[in-house]
């Protein structure tokens, strides 16, 4: 929603294929142990817990958290072999590097589909961790190219 506002775009994409492609790629492409989390809205929550359950990809845990300005109820679904941390009540930087750190291994990969301008890449790399990810606002992802590129030149 933020994407397609900021960038002009009328038409709203069609959510039940949306969400089949997203969880076909991630259960794909997540090994079998490996931590998912997703940011996600309130009364969307439901929907990809039974997407993700039906590819092996079951709840682990769901945490209230809160987003935007003024702060809105929101949603961080995990998937994994458990965490040792609890984000609930956080939001924005706080909430992710809480999320990350609960999970944190030296060298893991973290991969963000919606990068925007870095926010997980900077809290994974502080935390020692490998960062990817794919961001469709080019300016978005230049603030978090040059942020990565800042701190580890390739």
């Amino acid at each position: 929603m933020y994407w397609r506002t900021h960038n002009g775009e009328q038409s709203r994409p069609d959510w039940d294929t949306f969400l089949e492609l997203f969880c076909d790629i991630v259960a794909n492409n997540t090994k079998d142990g490996g931590h998912i989390f997703v940011e996600m809205g309130v009364r969307w929550v439901d929907e990809l817990a039974a997407a993700m359950a039906a590819r092996q990809r079951p709840e682990s845990a769901r945490f209230r958290c809160l987003y935007g300005s003024p702060k809105r109820p929101n949603v961080l679904w995990y998937s994994g072999p458990g965490t040792t941390s609890d984000p609930t009540g956080l939001s924005g930087v706080k909430m992710t590097h809480t999320a990350l750190s609960g999970v944190a291994v030296p060298g893991l990969l973290v991969f963000d589909p919606c990068c925007g301008k870095g926010m997980t890449a900077r809290c994974a790399t502080r935390l020692g961790m490998r960062f990817a990810g794919v961001e469709l606002n080019p300016k978005r992802a230049q603030v978090t190219r040059a942020w990565l590129n800042a701190q580890a030149p390739i």
